[in-house]
This record gives structure tokens, C-alpha cells and sequence, in this order.
């Protein structure tokens, strides 16, 4: 950082004169003093662009996992050069540091861009697998209420399941926001193989079903988002993107 303090400290000493002189940059007191007179030589304007330039370049040769490193080998880039060559020198970083911004964006956008496209086809191939008579049962507990929710789930894939994952969504006609919208799982003793059909009974956790009461009118809605198979591993997953990738995604989509 030694040599952002030499650059800063030769900014002050803004006067008018003429010529074009170079950098020395052999030693910390040659640079310092072929830093003086180039700026000496400048008009405001032009020594605040030529410093902004320096400083650009300069830490960009900054070796942050070195402590120790000499602040002449940080500055040797510009060791002979005019300022005017230094300005073009940062433009030029600039030019290829934005085009690779841009390039890593695009190589990010298209990561994400084919998530979304595997969620579309999970979730179109997990149609599959049908939920039948969705309901809900209600009664007073020791510590709250006690939520059933009951359902019967045919695995149309081609491949055992061995857990199902889903949102629980229950709501009511006419309502447009739901009274619980939570996500459940859950692992099936001996799995389910291809063509079979098992009715389940569960009792999701959780304080908000244990302290929501839901109306007569209430319905539940399962939505499946994830089957894996016998190994554990899933076979179609719907949900791939992180909450902060698919936020990412939609802002790369709105430029």
C-alpha cells in the first residue's frame, strides 16, 4: 500500500509548465520525482485523470496475499512511460476488465438460464406422479392443534421413489392468499415402486400448524417438486435454483 500513498502525495503539487516527461520507476525516489514533474506539467483536470490512472494501475499489481511485497515492483509497469501512455493503459484495462465482466455474466446467465430449463422438464416429467383425495383433519391437542393431512400418491415414473418431496398449500375459494404454504418430504419404507399407489396420513411440524385453525372451506393443495429414486439421488427436481439465483436470473433477464 506504500505505493498508493507515493502516488497520492505528488498530486498536490499541481503547477503549470510544459513538456511530456516519463517515469521513472527504478527506485521509490526516482518515481517519486518523475511523478512531481509530470504533474507539474499538467493542467488540474488532466493530473486528476493521469493520478486516477496511476491508481488504477497500480492496484491492480497490489499482491494482497503479499504483506511484504516492495512497492518498486508494484510500480515497474510504468517504468519509462509518458502520461499520456499510462492514461491509455488504464483505459485499455478498463475496456478488457468490462468485457470480461460481461463475459462472466453471460457464461452465469446461461448457468442459471439452463437450471430453470431442467425445473420446467422435472417438473413436467413429475406430472407423473398423481395425488389423489387431498385433505385436511383438525383437532385440539395437548399443546396446540393437531393437523392431518391425508392424500393418495401413484408413482407413474419409471423408477422406484424412495422420498417425495412437495408444498402443502391450503386455501380457501375466493381467498387469494393461502393459510399455510410450506414444504414437506417425506421417506417411504420400502419406497414406491413403478405403478403403485399408497395412501398417506402425516402430520407436518411446525408452530404454524400447530397454531392455525383452518376453516370448513379450507383445501389442500400438494404440489410435488422432487422425487428421488432408490439410491437417494434425485430422479426429477424441480427445485434447482436458489432463492438468490432465481432473484440473479430475473435481474440478468430485465437488462
Amino acid at each position: 500500500m506504500k505505493y498508493v500513498a507515493l502516488a497520492v502525495v505528488v498530486v498536490v503539487s499541481v503547477v503549470g509548465c510544459g513538456g511530456e516527461p516519463t517515469i521513472d520507476a527504478s527506485t521509490e525516489a526516482t518515481y517519486e520525482e518523475s511523478m512531481k514533474r509530470i504533474v507539474e506539467s499538467m493542467d488540474p483536470s488532466r493530473a486528476q485523470e493521469f493520478m486516477g490512472a496511476v491508481m488504477q494501475l497500480g492496484m491492480a499489481e497490489i499482491d494482497l496475499s503479499d504483506p511484504d511485497q516492495n512497492p518498486t515492483e508494484m510500480i515497474q509497469i510504468l517504468d519509462g512511460k509518458t502520461a499520456t501512455e499510462v492514461i491509455e493503459m488504464a483505459s485499455q484495462q478498463r475496456t478488457l476488465a468490462q468485457a470480461d465482466r460481461a463475459r462472466r455474466e453471460a457464461e452465469k446467465m446461461r448457468e442459471l438460464a439452463d437450471k430453470e430449463s431442467a425445473e420446467q422438464q422435472a417438473l413436467e416429467a413429475l406430472r407423473a406422479i398423481t395425488i389423489e383425495a387431498p385433505s385436511i383433519e383438525q383437532s385440539d391437542g395437548m399443546f396446540g392443534i393437531n393437523t392431518t393431512i391425508n392424500f393418495t400418491v401413484t408413482n407413474g415414473l419409471d423408477q422406484a421413489i424412495s422420498r417425495l418431496y412437495w408444498e402443502n398449500v391450503v386455501i380457501s375459494p375466493g381467498r387469494s392468499v393461502p393459510w399455510i404454504q410450506e414444504d414437506s418430504n417425506y421417506s417411504i419404507s420400502g419406497g414406491l415402486e413403478p405403478g403403485e399407489t399408497a395412501t398417506w396420513s402425516l402430520n407436518p411440524s411446525g408452530l404454524r400448524w400447530d397454531r392455525t385453525e383452518f376453516p370448513e372451506d379450507a383445501e389442500l393443495e400438494v404440489r410435488v417438486y422432487r422425487a428421488d429414486g432408490a439410491d437417494g439421488e434425485p430422479i426429477h427436481n424441480a427445485r434447482q435454483l436458489t432463492d438468490f439465483e432465481r432473484s440473479q436470473l430475473e435481474s440478468m433477464q430485465k437488462k
